[in-house]
């Protein structure tokens, strides 16, 4: 077994922004993994990340939080929507 010592880097958001990945996979995600009535695929929701969703964002610690803010992005959407 090496005793060489490796160094990891978390580049996440510095190099490159990522917010784009962030909303697409999270979006993603929830229509597959929450059954949810708000959820329903609509391609609008692909094309543009939301500002609620760049201000929340650097809020997240976890990834999988990330699917429930996308939650409640549409959900609040769909709400205004109606009335």
């Amino acid at each position: 077994m090496s005793s060489q010592k490796i160094f990891l880097f978390d580049f996440d958001g510095v190099i490159v922004d990522g917010m784009n990945e962030y909303w697409h996979s999270s979006l993603l995600a929830c229509e597959k993994y929450l059954n949810s009535p708000y959820i329903s695929v609509d391609q609008k929701l692909y094309k543009r990340v939301p500002n609620s969703f760049k201000e929340i964002r650097p809020l997240v610690k976890y990834g999988w939080e990330m699917i429930l803010i996308v939650h409640e992005i549409i959900k609040k959407r769909k709400s205004i929507k109606k009335s």
